[in-house]
């Protein structure tokens, strides 16, 4: 006769209340993301050539996947397949021998259109300041 005992869950905080006045922190206008970028490297296991390296941004993946290959070409398989793959050399198995997690910043693009220089006249109270420092310099 197995024994069953009744279980309450842990106690826990109350959830903390957010008051409707409140209005989220903005975001600034060069607010970066981190998204995390998965590098698996494969390679021959019977001569260690390499074969080429699978991208993505989770494990385990599923469906299609492409692998890059060295020279720039791109091999195209589902993740069923991955165990089966060959060595074009030697016949051998391709087996996973480095895998990188590593997190990447993509920022938002500059539009260098809209940061020019300013064309014209420096207004007065900056002339008169760089006069000041210019004189300065070569009075000391």
């Amino acid at each position: 006769m197995t024994q069953t005992r009744n279980r309450r869950p842990p106690v826990t905080t109350p959830p903390t209340l957010v008051q409707a006045n409140e209005t989220p922190t903005p975001r600034s206008p060069r607010a970066v993301r981190r998204v995390p970028r998965i590098t698996v490297e494969f390679s021959c296991l019977l001569c260690s050539r390499d074969f080429g390296v699978l991208v993505c941004t989770a494990l385990p993946v599923c469906g299609a996947v492409t692998i890059q290959q060295p020279g720039g070409f791109h091999i195209e398989v589902t993740v069923e397949q991955l165990p089966f793959l060959r060595c074009a050399s030697c016949g051998g198995s391709i087996l996973p021998t480095e895998i990188t997690r590593e997190e990447v910043r993509l920022e938002r693009r500059i539009d260098w259109s809209e940061d020019r220089p300013r064309v014209g006249r420096p207004p007065k109270w900056l002339a008169e300041q760089r006069r000041k420092n210019g004189q300065e310099r070569h009075g000391s």
